[in-house]
């Protein structure tokens, strides 16, 4: 009758970003990913910190091939995932074309490699080494990743 409510399990930043790249590999491979789907998919990634408060909007930088992502430096990446979830909604479902070329893959897989999957220190470390000489601060989203740079 009166039985405990069973906590969410609690997980770590290094867990989530796996759930992440796992969740991105599955959804590569989906025909259509439904919309509640991309929702949740962007929330995580905010929800990770890769979505972060730039101008987005006016960055000229073109798109790398999912191919060249690894050569590119950790702001870069944030930049281009940034641009890709903002984008999305604006252009709806413009996300889906980004899951199946595996550029979202290879920019979340640099981002990865260069925080060493410790995302928590990355977003600490970041924020002091960024700041105003490159216009952009980091800072762990707690809201709708939706919400960021409006």
């Amino acid at each position: 009758m009166n039985r405990a409510i069973k906590s969410p399990e609690r997980l770590t930043p290094e867990q989530r970003g796996e759930q992440l790249i796992a969740e991105l590999d599955a959804m590569a491979a989906t025909p259509r990913p439904d919309e509640y789907r991309i929702l949740r998919l962007k929330a995580k990634i905010g929800g990770l910190g890769m979505v972060q408060p730039f101008s987005w909007i006016q960055w000229q930088e073109p798109y790398p091939e999912p191919q060249q992502t690894r050569m590119l430096d950790l702001e870069t990446a944030i930049r281009h995932i940034t641009r890709i979830c903002r984008a999305e909604r604006f252009f709806e479902n413009s996300i889906v074309g980004h899951i199946r070329s595996g550029l979202l893959m290879g920019l979340c897989l640099v981002v990865r490699e260069h925080t060493q999957r410790q995302l928590d220190l990355f977003i600490e470390l970041v924020n002091g080494e960024f700041g105003p000489s490159t216009g952009m601060t980091f800072v762990q989203s707690t809201s709708d990743p939706r919400d960021v740079g409006r």
